[in-house]
């Protein structure tokens, strides 16, 4: 028989785009299903259109809880999960049907502890087909994560489009950490520094639903701030693994993120978010032990100054 595969679906007012999701998740071809739907306090008709797939499928399981974020909405589907594998699936998306027939395949044939597959950039008026899994200078599409770390920063770090071997997960403890944005990337970098073997899946198979309103990685986000304790979170995973060597890694990847957020955030918080920045940036001159980084780091210090003069 096929290994048992739990699907989490966070839910928080997505009652526009909900049933196009499920319809998605309960039609793949794979079917060793446990559907867990987290209804984190909606107060829209979401949840009654969680009961009503509930009650047409049996593989399908519900939780209401207050709300609580999307972290703490993850964390429940894990507790209750019950299969060899895990998937997320965030409620304003939706797969290909073949999905986690094609996945599953493969982390099986691999015996990888997370794949990697591709996404579509689905916006509202087009659907672009983007390659974010790639790695043309892998000799094997299956590898250590620590063999391939810089490959492995440079993907988005989103913790849906993947499978998980739960017992990888169980082993290391690893959850989300609640009460911040940007919760996805302690996880999944998490994941990275403790070195699973990852195998790449370069098929696009799940349909990331951009521009839509009130989404967290839209335009304009009043929390960007969160960034910053994101990457404290992050800082204190790699100095807990010993992993002080690859902070030039880290720092790069922080910056070129606090940057991108920098430009989301609203231009009534810009100065607040430049003075956070501004510290951020002389702490990461600070533990650089990197010459050529420390420069580089430098001149981001005197950017950062010249905004705040103009604000």
């Amino acid at each position: 028989m096929l290994p048992l595969l739990s699907v989490i679906v966070p839910v928080f007012n997505t009652e526009k785009f909900l049933k196009e999701c499920l319809d998605s998740i309960i039609g793949q071809t794979y079917g060793n299903l446990e559907i867990i739907i987290v209804d984190d306090g909606s107060t829209d008709g979401s949840g009654s259109i969680c009961e009503l797939y509930a009650s047409r499928d049996r593989r399908i399981k519900v939780i209401h809880q207050e709300n609580g974020g999307l972290s703490a909405a993850r964390n429940s589907g894990l507790n209750l999960a019950k299969g060899e594998y895990i998937a997320f699936v965030d409620s304003d998306d939706f797969l290909s049907l073949d999905c986690y027939e094609k996945s599953m395949s493969h982390i099986l044939l691999t015996k990888a502890d997370i794949c990697c597959y591709d996404i579509y950039e689905n916006y509202v008026n087009e659907v672009r087909t983007v390659p974010h899994i790639k790695g043309p200078s892998l000799k094997s599409s299956t590898f250590r994560a620590m063999d391939n770390l810089e490959l492995l920063f440079s993907f988005w770090p989103l913790v849906w489009a993947k499978i998980y071997k739960k017992s990888f997960l169980k082993a290391y403890k690893m959850k989300f950490i609640e009460g911040i944005l940007y919760e996805d990337n302690p996880f999944v970098l998490g994941c990275w520094i403790r070195n699973p073997v990852v195998t790449l899946l370069p098929e696009h198979l799940h349909y990331y639903r951009l521009g839509r309103p009130g989404q967290i990685s839209g335009d304009q986000n009043p929390r960007t701030n969160d960034v910053f304790k994101m990457m404290g979170y992050v800082e204190e995973d790699f100095k807990l693994n010993k992993l002080s060597s690859k902070f030039p890694l880290l720092i790069d990847w922080s910056v070129g993120n606090i940057w991108w957020l920098f430009k989301k955030t609203p231009d009534g918080k810009k100065r607040e978010f430049s003075k956070q920045m501004l510290f951020q940036f002389i702490h990461y001159y600070r533990i650089s032990d990197d010459w050529s980084q420390k420069l580089r780091l430098l001149r981001e210090i005197g950017r950062v100054g010249k905004i705040l003069l103009k604000i």
